[in-house]
């Protein structure tokens, strides 16, 4: 075989493992879509994830929930969609319920526009979030060593700590005139997704940080915390690591407070662990070296991979503090088993023609809680001194 047929077979081989790549990249993509069953190449009943903003156009028109969506949207009263949702849902929510098609449009965007709820445990459930129980074990279990023929003692038992989430519930009130409703070129759907999407997703992430417990998630940065060991430390209180500065994010030397945090994690925690800060925190660290001249952060080399510090994934989260003194300004956390999103299915729109004429309204509400559950699966940072 001379060199001109070598050469051929090459590129035969090429064009074969090309198109071999185009097909997985293809099924990939299926695979991604939510209601993976309904969607075909040509627009089905569900919507690509990897698009920013979905088109309601990739959906099937004729859809039966689809077209009760939009003619709910157009004319007042209990219509056929909105009697159907009534049923099939608890009573006294008002409204209707969103069809799923176009709720997984939303749940997509949470996810996307969210970090937090890449990072934290969701759990869907089709209750009230007030009779969600989470047991912890908060002491272990005590156990010993023993002969095959020595007396067994009584061993201590574990302490189970029974946490229970708030309801929470967020809203949207987003208006249209009539003439915008009435005009035929109006996509309901596609309208609904644009206002409630990014809306939701933003509350949603500064509720999961920050929230106070009262008709919101409890936040997890208001756990209260200390400068004090796993071993030492009471439950529900989470350590922090001081900067070494009062008002700046690290001291002269700025990889001994970030390898302090991270090796006060337990290692089982530490596996999973994820770095949360806002970007201008990011930005402040990006220029950071150690005492050889060389950058903390190690950027991303591959398209779609993270930047990482000490190894891991820095997530960047706008809720997350700002630096200034006393701020807990990055947290390092193993998000499934520090936190949990407690997620009710579904979103609800209640059409309102009646309080703020000539606007129409659309009261869109979601039921979600969040609440921490393990104080030892993160550490802070904070901008102090000790």
């Amino acid at each position: 075989m001379d060199n001109s047929q070598i050469l051929a077979e090459i590129e035969r081989g090429n064009a074969f493992m090309a198109q071999q790549a185009l097909t997985i990249e293809k099924l990939e993509a299926k695979l991604k879509r939510p209601l993976n069953g309904n969607v075909g190449e040509g627009g089905g009943s569900g919507v690509q994830t990897t698009h920013a903003k979905p088109r309601i156009s990739q959906f099937d028109r004729s859809d039966p929930d689809v077209k009760a969506f939009n003619k709910f949207f157009r004319e007042p009263g209990v219509g056929t969609f909105e009697s159907k949702a009534l049923d099939v849902t608890t009573s006294g929510d008002g409204g209707a319920a969103v069809p799923t098609v176009i709720d997984s449009i939303i749940e997509s965007l949470l996810f996307q526009y969210n970090p937090l709820r890449k990072v934290f445990k969701v759990v869907p459930i089709t209750t009230n979030a007030s009779k969600y129980h989470k047991l912890i074990n908060v002491l272990g279990w005590t156990t010993g060593w023993v002969g095959e023929q020595a007396a067994r003692t009584a061993t201590g038992t574990a302490t189970l700590l029974d946490l229970v989430a708030t309801d929470g519930q967020i809203y949207a009130n987003p208006q249209a005139t009539q003439t915008m409703i009435d005009d035929v070129f109006f996509d309901a759907a596609q309208w609904v997704v644009d206002q409630i999407g990014l809306s939701f997703a933003e509350q949603e992430s500064i509720a999961f940080l920050t929230g106070t417990g009262v008709n919101m998630p409890v936040g997890l940065l208001t756990m209260p915390t200390a400068a004090t060991s796993d071993a030492t430390r009471a439950f529900g209180t989470a350590e922090y690591v001081p900067s070494g500065a009062a008002s700046t994010l690290l001291s002269t030397d700025p990889l001994t407070a970030l390898q302090t945090l991270f090796y006060k994690l337990r290692p089982g925690y530490r596996q999973n662990a994820q770095w949360l800060m806002n970007p201008a925190t990011l930005a402040a660290l990006a220029s950071a070296k150690d005492t050889l001249g060389r950058f903390l952060i190690q950027p991303s080399i591959m398209l779609g991979q993270p930047q990482t510090l000490l190894g891991k994934e820095i997530v960047e989260c706008e809720a997350m503090p700002q630096i200034a003194a006393n701020a807990l300004a990055i947290a390092l956390v193993d998000g499934e088993r520090c936190y949990e999103i407690i997620d009710r299915f579904g979103i609800r729109v209640l059409r309102d023609p009646f309080s703020n004429k000539p606007f129409i309204g659309f009261y869109c509400t979601k039921r979600v809680s969040g609440m921490p559950v393990n104080s030892q699966a993160v550490k802070f940072l904070k901008i102090a001194v000790s």
